[in-house]
């Protein structure tokens, strides 16, 4: 049988879920403007906890946020999502994970701007010719999204350069 990656006691699972402080957070930010969206189309937003630091490039991710269904794929497709739904106690929409390691030593503006850097990447989705896109009850169709300059403008506005990413955009931008 192979061995378990996690050997030693003190050893932290790769995931887990979030402290209470997220929930206080997110409910802080889903109440802006901008993200107002999310909460009149009741669009189901789960959260996790990465407790190993993930890189990439050469930067560390502090947060990502997934299409729960697109997740897992193939004949695993539905474990994952048992395995997902059980761990969170309902199987969300969206999937935010945030780095831990971050979120322990983060100000509460830095982590009101994580999670408001994150959420801004779930967007309604657009059809082939740019208009919203609807499902057959007319409900809006959500979907993970690249951000574009005015999802920058709106973070800076709102909470400064708080990361190196930002300040290097900002300083980009001011030259």
């Amino acid at each position: 049988m192979p061995e378990c990656p996690m050997t030693e006691p003190d050893d932290l699972p790769p995931f887990s879920l979030p402290p209470p402080d997220v929930a206080q957070v997110a409910s802080v930010v889903l109440r802006m403007p901008e993200h107002q969206h999310l909460v009149d189309n009741d669009v189901s937003i789960g959260w996790l906890m990465r407790n190993d630091t993930k890189h990439k490039g050469n930067k560390v991710e502090l947060g990502s946020v997934h299409d729960v269904g697109a997740i897992f794929q193939g004949g695993f497709k539905a474990l994952g999502l048992q395995l997902l739904a059980g761990m969170l106690g309902e199987l969300p929409t969206f999937l935010v994970v945030l780095d831990a390691g971050f979120w322990g030593g983060a100000s509460d503006t830095e982590r009101q701007a994580l999670v408001f850097h994150e959420l801004a990447h779930v967007q309604q989705a657009l059809d082939r010719f740019g208009a919203p896109r609807f499902d057959r009850d007319g409900l809006p169709v959500f979907k993970v999204v690249e951000h574009d300059v005015s999802a920058f403008n709106s973070e800076v506005a709102r909470f400064g350069a708080w990361s190196p990413d930002l300040r290097a955009f900002v300083a980009i931008a001011q030259r």
